[in-house]
């Protein structure tokens, strides 16, 4: 599992890219990869932790392939906490680049005019990140970094690197599979076509499915974010009105990931699913995901609703009398029920 998770960190990666990881497990099996097996080694990663040490820097600023970084080396051997109020860190951005942004995620210049202005500068809240009124020497280099590479180089962040470690970019992030793109425009952003060739002929994802492997809680946690990335695209098919696409990706996801093998961490994420499915048109996920889970939780009181909802819908009259039958043996007191119960049961004695 780690040989894979860690090469399709770095193949989420474009070309020669910048890669900002957390700590020890997303970053050395990377480099493993790139400098045992010699996968990806275009790509640079750039350890947080390590980001807080003086050689580690320099390191990054001198060997190639190097990172862009504006200070000197004497004063990289100063830098310790810099101290810090909340301020906005405004990072220009060039029209071509935010051009070719716009291109990537399938939007015109045009579009964008419909309700913004389309940027031509990455606009940053950054608060203090330690003790209320200092920033980490990481931080201060992440932006030191995006504002040295002036767009050249992707940057990316993988996402193992939590949100207390992204210089609040996370509103300018782009889904590009086991790494988030930073780029100029602001919203919650797929690349589509991009996506799509790496969950589909670039990842490997052998043995998720196998169910004599044993995943531990740890791992099992570490996948869901193959599933995230499942969903978004998606979502992004949903909202491009591409059901037979959205429903392409949700089956390949439950090929390479099953959940008898690879289990949802809760209901809620097999209700996602369901939903997803439902969007897509195949209701019937929708409605058998949501008896699973009432079936395992019968005193759900918001899936036993989300399901007679749901059932109603479908005009499935007589299902939803026997769910409000067995829900109020149990919850006699649920004056809701009873009313809806009474209506179903009217909708079932009308003539058709």
């Amino acid at each position: 599992m780690a040989y894979d998770y860690s090469y399709n960190i770095l193949q989420s990666c474009e070309p020669h890219s910048i890669l900002f990881t957390n700590g020890d497990n997303d970053t050395f099996p990377l480099w493993y990869l790139q400098y045992v097996e010699g996968i990806r080694k275009d790509v640079r990663v750039v350890n947080l932790s390590l980001l807080n040490t003086n050689w580690y820097i320099k390191q990054l600023k001198n060997q190639e392939p190097k990172v862009p970084i504006t200070l000197k080396d004497e004063e990289i051997d100063r830098l310790e906490l810099i101290p810090w109020e909340k301020r906005t860190v405004k990072i220009p951005v060039h029209a071509d680049f935010r051009d070719r942004s716009l291109q990537e995620l399938g939007l015109s210049h045009e579009a964008l005019l419909m309700d913004r202005q389309a940027p031509e500068e990455m606009v940053l809240e950054v608060e203090p990140t330690l003790f209320n009124r200092a920033l980490r020497v990481q931080d201060f280099m992440i932006l030191n970094i995006i504002y040295a590479n002036g767009w050249k180089k992707p940057i990316n962040f993988a996402v193992t690197v939590s949100d207390d470690n992204k210089v609040n970019t996370m509103d300018y992030l782009r889904m590009d599979g086991l790494t988030f793109k930073l780029i100029p425009i602001k919203g919650q952003h797929v690349a589509v076509e991009r996506l799509q060739n790496n969950l589909f002929d670039v990842f490997k994802f052998r043995n998720l499915d196998n169910p004599d492997v044993y995943y531990d809680d740890n791992v099992t946690g570490l996948l869901q974010n193959y599933r995230a990335a499942f969903l978004r695209l998606a979502q992004a098919h949903l909202r491009n009105e591409n059901n037979e696409q959205a429903q392409k990706v949700l089956d390949r996801m439950q090929t390479v990931i099953p959940e008898k093998v690879i289990p949802f961490p809760d209901y809620r994420l097999s209700v996602q699913l369901g939903q997803l499915y439902d969007m897509a048109g195949r209701k019937d996920e929708l409605v058998k995901r949501l008896e699973a889970v009432q079936k395992l939780d019968p005193d759900n009181a918001m899936v036993t609703s989300y399901l007679v909802s749901v059932l109603t819908r479908d005009g499935k009259h007589a299902e939803v009398v026997t769910l409000l039958e067995k829900w109020l043996q149990k919850h006699p007191e649920d004056m809701e029920a009873k009313t809806r119960l009474e209506q179903e049961r009217k909708a079932i004695a009308q003539p058709k």
